[in-house]
This record gives C-alpha cells, sequence and structure tokens, in this order.
C-alpha cells in the first residue's frame, strides 16, 4: 500500500540495511526517515541551501538531491547533490554530520564501502572521489573526461569499480 513520505514528488530512496526504515528526498526541498512497515515519520530535514554565485550579475543555484545511499552498518545515510557536494547524515535523528564539496559538476553516484569506513562519489565532471566518513578526508581521487555513472566496492572493501558514460569500466585498489 503506498504512503506518503516527506513534503514532496520524491526523486531517490534508500532502504536501510535491516530493511526498518526508509530514507526518501526529493527537488522540493526535502529529506525524511520513515518506518518502512508503517509509513511513520521518525524525522525530516529541509536542509537544501540556496547560494550566490559570482558573476556579472549574480544569481541563485539550487542544490538539487541526486542520489541517497544508507552505509551498511545503518548509522549514516549519504545524499548527494547537482552542486557537487555531498552530506553525511545521522540516520537515527537526521542530525547533519558533514558537507563536502568535492565535485564540479553534479553527483550522480553514491556508495559506502562494505565497512562503513568510506564514501565513493562518482559525477558529471568524470571524477570518482573517496572519502573517509569519519573525518572527511579525501582519500583517492581519480578522473576521466565522462561522466561516472555507476560505482560500486567489491564485497571484501579492497577494490572499487567505476562505470562511465561512454561504456568503460574501470577497477582500482583501495589502499
Amino acid at each position: 500500500m503506498p504512503r506518503s513520505i516527506g513534503g514532496g514528488p520524491a526523486n531517490c530512496a534508500a532502504f536501510s540495511p535491516d530493511g526498518e526504515t526508509i530514507v526518501a528526498g526529493s527537488r522540493d526541498n526535502w529529506l525524511a526517515l520513515s518506518k518502512a512497515k508503517t509509513g511513520r515519520m521518525v524525522w525530516q530535514q529541509e536542509k537544501y541551501i540556496s547560494q550566490d554565485v559570482p558573476g556579472p550579475k549574480s544569481y541563485l543555484t539550487f542544490r538539487v538531491l541526486q542520489k541517497l545511499a544508507f552505509s551498511p552498518d545503518g548509522k549514516i545515510i549519504a545524499s548527494g547533490y547537482s552542486d557537487g557536494t555531498f552530506s553525511l547524515w545521522n540516520a537515527q535523528n537526521g542530525q547533519l554530520l558533514r558537507t563536502l564539496k568535492v565535485h564540479s559538476k553534479a553527483v550522480q553516484v553514491v556508495v559506502f564501502s562494505p565497512d562503513s569506513t568510506m564514501l565513493a562519489s562518482g559525477s558529471d565532471d568524470g571524477a570518482v572521489v573517496i572519502s573517509s566518513t569519519r573525518n572527511g578526508a579525501t582519500l583517492h581521487v581519480s578522473s576521466s573526461r565522462k561522466a561516472v555513472t555507476a560505482l560500486t566496492f567489491a564485497p571484501d572493501g579492497n577494490r572499487l569499480a567505476a562505470g562511465y558514460a561512454d561504456g568503460k569500466i574501470a577497477v582500482w585498489r583501495i589502499p
């Protein structure tokens, strides 16, 4: 049975690893965590921001939510945005842990390592960035001329595979 979660049409969602909760978000400036069985909202955030863009004529740009992912341990939610940023959220209470600007174009993919200590993000700028979920440090950067369309960690967490808009795939060993 369909349930309403959040404040507008959802454009992305992710189940928690235990299947008990679902996080959903939209381009209408909301991010919400709800119980999967009942639809009861646990928390909702409206943390999307507008910012002035420098230039001859200042105008507003908006962060548009692109992707969501739960960490395998269920403690962190990652959200990727059109402005090249991603945010990490406490899954239990919705508290923003950090926001990092690691890409020059829209983030299209966010994926956690199997042990939840790293987040890989891929963007329209062709970059794959691996960041620490503990402190936000950049651990690895690789770039291509084509947009990143898919990312996945190997089950042991020692390799990362990336798919690109030109149909190519790259695999890296994680240090």
